[in-house]
């Protein structure tokens, strides 16, 4: 790693990187000294005395470590088989739900220490299975705690465990030569999915996909997995190999291996709760989270004060409350975490209908749960959730229709914003003057008035490298003013190329993005370490396009911020590059997936000339795919950036009206991508209407409780917004259900109407989008069996005995 001082002239800069030597070497100027392994391991040895040890003989010693042993396994026995649960962790950010045994097994730390050493002897069954086969963890675990059981039942009665030792192991090695020759070949496809289906926990799509992949790569090829931007799941064929040597990951031999392990921080005791019992605290949990956002759905939905450092905030935005609300009860804190998940996915993919989100997925949850009670088998009621909604998207699909004009811009984003007409209109006019494939960004207003500018600018489909550089974590963005720009197709993957670069923005004290085909290794791992030390204000993000096109960009890129394209095929490497040479943008602000550039008005002459010049060549050609990409960089810089300056007379009403107007820009583009539907819950409520012809293809009937689940749940937005609004939800629904489909109940006049034609419409992709996340949680939350959490810390008594003076801890 690298440290950069804080302030220092360029030649006394010192970058300090790893180094076999065992001299202890230091950085006069960095926030903290690196010392290198030998020096460290001295370090630490001469420093911290061993502390005091327990020793535990006979059979208390085995009683502890069969306790460790049964408990562990137990947690991870649930999810063995097709229809095994699933169990939480409560882990740092939100909770993981998981099915795999040597996850839940590594993620366990038992508070007393006899029976954590049992739990560790599991832990280590589970991962030497996974290394050494990739699956079986959960088996190898109940296997152990069985012989383990049934061996210290022998030596309980008086056996000899040596002996007892012996002959467990030769019976092993003779059935290890038995299921060597009972075993079979792998015979085509059809057996490659069925392995991966039963390893997935009898899931036939993966095993599909699984086939599929196989079938394209062959045996000997290569499969990885990454993240998906959409809810679809595919399979693509790209060139590259595997080698030994390139490894994204350090390697470290076994002794090497131990020592980190030993000098790492050691987990927290973690506490684990099984079956009925974990669900009703992960129903709690989500029951009290959904109940704050809930309150704030419809027209006149209320707002929640949220007490924090500072002011407090009065808000009205259901992802914004979420993220703001930690429960102290461990167990409860998972299920309002999952809550909290709902809601940020929904509004990382649709920018709206947090709370929607978080209401159907507390009526799922609710719901499911009373089914499960009753004996249901939950593996069942998910699929049959899964499937109901599957089909309910596709209808959702037929129904909705595309924006028509800044009449339905309007609409969508007033609602959106807390039916507040002049939102509406303001994002109406911006996009009216950027086009509906423009960019907006939302600023502070120095003064009380809300206007929108149209300044020079334009976006590009590449997000962070490093969710690290981010700066502000509330909304998971990159907010830079007054930035450098270093524009190059080169990748960087070495300090020392951007070393000169860096002591030059340091002292001009300028925030740096760099964009590059990539930047990696060590130089990504020295600007992330700096950037989190607050040494450097960086940010890298991955240049757009591909091959001749990537260029084009990447000079359009350079034109906008007045930047030189440091192009490696005319010998401009980025290690002589100078400050002169960077760009500038008046504001960056990088998202997970997209970066927007405002320009500096400096540039507006050559960014026209550019413009001018692409329409030229567009003029001149005459294929049909160079058409489009000119096309398409033409209104990236034409269309500039729609700039709303926000103004308020207090900070607490700024931060709300920015909240309100966030919610309704993304509203409107997710209007303009997949269409509109009738809004204040009646599109649910018509959907409701298509359950029971899809519960008829259903054969399983507990597939149809889930069926029956969704059917309820889709009710529940509609009936609070009119409980918001002080009249009878069920009575509101039954009169929607007769309805036609543009018809519903608007909240605001009080009176049911055709919902499209008075204005009170949604976008489809939010409609959609929190479904499809509601349902997605609610099934892991039913199918869970067990839950591990942190194990409460008593806290410290008053008489402490600290000095005074000082703080008791």
């Amino acid at each position: 790693m690298a440290t950069i001082p804080t302030s220092c002239s360029s030649s006394s800069l010192l970058f300090l990187l790893g180094s076999s030597s065992s001299s202890l070497r230091r950085d006069r100027g960095s926030r903290s000294a690196y010392l290198p392994g030998a020096a460290r391991r001295r370090t630490h040895l001469g420093a911290l005395r061993a502390s005091a040890k327990e020793i535990a003989f006979d059979q208390g010693s085995r009683s502890s470590l069969q306790a460790g042993v049964e408990k562990l396994a137990a947690a991870v026995g649930v999810t063995l088989g097709p229809r095994g649960r699933n169990v939480v962790l409560d882990e740092f950010g939100s909770p993981k739900v998981v099915n795999d045994g040597v996850t839940i097994a590594r993620a366990i730390e038992l508070a007393d220490p006899m029976e954590n050493a049992g739990a560790a002897l599991i832990r280590e069954v589970a991962s030497k299975t996974n290394d050494s086969a990739g699956d079986g963890t959960t088996t190898a675990s109940v296997l152990a705690r069985e012989i383990i059981k049934l061996g210290l039942l022998s030596v309980t009665s008086g056996a000899n465990p040596v002996s007892i030792k012996k002959g467990i192991d030769k019976t092993v090695h003779s059935l290890v030569e038995e299921l060597e020759k009972k075993s079979r070949p792998v015979k085509g496809s059809g057996d490659i999915k069925a392995v991966a289906a039963i390893s997935a926990g009898n899931d036939d799509f993966v095993g599909t996909m699984i086939a599929e992949a196989i079938d394209k790569v062959g045996p000997d090829g290569v499969l990885s997995i990454e993240s998906s931007s959409s809810f679809e799941t595919t399979v693509e064929v790209e060139e590259g190999m595997e080698r030994d040597r390139g490894s994204r990951s350090a390697y470290l031999p076994g002794a090497a291996r131990r020592r980190t392990h030993l000098g790492a921080l050691r987990a927290s005791a973690k506490e684990i709760a099984f079956d009925q019992g974990s669900r009703s605290s992960l129903q709690a949990g989500v029951e009290k989270l959904a109940a704050a956002v809930g309150v704030t759905l419809g027209p006149r939905g209320r707002n929640v004060v949220l007490d924090e450092f500072g002011s407090p905030k009065v808000v009205n935005d259901g992802v914004t409350i979420a993220r703001a609300i930690e429960l102290a009860d461990p167990m409860e804190n998972a299920g309002a975490a999952l809550i909290r998940e709902v809601a940020s996915k929904t509004n990382d993919s649709a920018g709206d209908g947090t709370t929607t989100a978080s209401v159907l997925a507390r009526e799922i949850i609710k719901l499911g749960l009373l089914s499960v009670t009753s004996g249901a088998n939950p593996v069942s009621i998910k699929k049959g959730i899964d499937k109901t909604v599957h089909s309910l998207v596709e209808e959702l699909e037929k129904k909705s229709r595309p924006v028509k004009g800044s009449g339905d811009i309007k609409a969508v984003a007033a609602i959106s914003a807390g039916n507040d007409d002049f939102v509406g209109t303001m994002i109406a006019e911006a996009i009216d003057k950027v086009g509906p494939d423009g960019v907006l960004s939302i600023e502070s207003s120095s003064s009380f008035e809300t206007t929108v500018e149209v300044e020079e600018g334009m976006e590009i489909d590449r997000g962070y490298i490093s969710p690290q550089f981010v700066t502000n974590p509330e909304k998971s963005l990159v907010e830079f003013e007054n930035a450098r720009i270093l524009v190059t197709d080169q990748k960087i993957s070495s300090i020392k190329e951007i070393l000169p670069l860096l002591e030059q923005t340091t002292q001009l004290r300028a925030p740096l993005l760099i964009i590059a085909e990539d930047v990696a290794g060590e130089a990504l791992a020295t600007l992330v370490v700096n950037k989190l030390r607050g040494i450097l204000n960086v940010a890298a993000i991955k240049a757009p396009g591909f091959g001749e096109r990537r260029k084009a960009l990447l000079q359009d890129i350079a034109i906008v911020t007045g930047a030189e394209f440091q192009a490696k095929d005319l010998g401009l490497l980025v290690e002589s590059t100078t400050v002169e040479q960077l760009g500038i943008a008046r504001k960056v602000t990088i998202s997970q997936s997209a970066t927007t550039i405002i320009a500096d008005i400096a540039t507006k002459d050559e960014i026209q000339a550019r413009i001018a010049q692409l329409k030229r060549e567009l003029s001149q050609t005459d294929s049909v795919y160079d058409s489009e990409k000119l096309a398409e960089r033409i209104a990236k810089l034409s269309g500039g950036v729609a700039v709303i300056k926000v103004g308020a007379a207090t900070e607490t009403e700024l931060e709300d009206r920015k909240l309100r107007i966030e919610d309704a820009k993304n509203a409107t583009f997710a209007a303009i991508e997949e269409g509109i539907v009738p809004g204040g819950g009646a599109a649910y409520v018509h959907l409701s209407t298509f359950v029971p012809a899809i519960k008829e293809k259903l054969d399983d009937p507990e597939e149809r409780l889930g069926a029956d689940i969704i059917q309820k749940a889709l009710v529940a937005p509609a009936a609070l917004i009119a409980h918001n609004a002080g009249v009878e939800g069920e009575v509101i629904v039954e009169k929607i259900k007769e309805s036609e489909w543009e018809v519903g109940y608007n909240a605001m006049a009080d009176k049911h109407e055709n919902l499209v034609q008075a204005g009170v419409i949604d976008p489809a992709k939010v409609t959609r989008c929190a479904l499809q996340n509601a349902a997605s949680v609610a099934g892991m939350v039913l199918t869970t069996q067990a839950i591990v959490v942190e194990k409460p810390k008593k806290k410290a008594s008053a008489a402490s005995g600290a000095p005074e003076g000082s703080l008791a801890m």
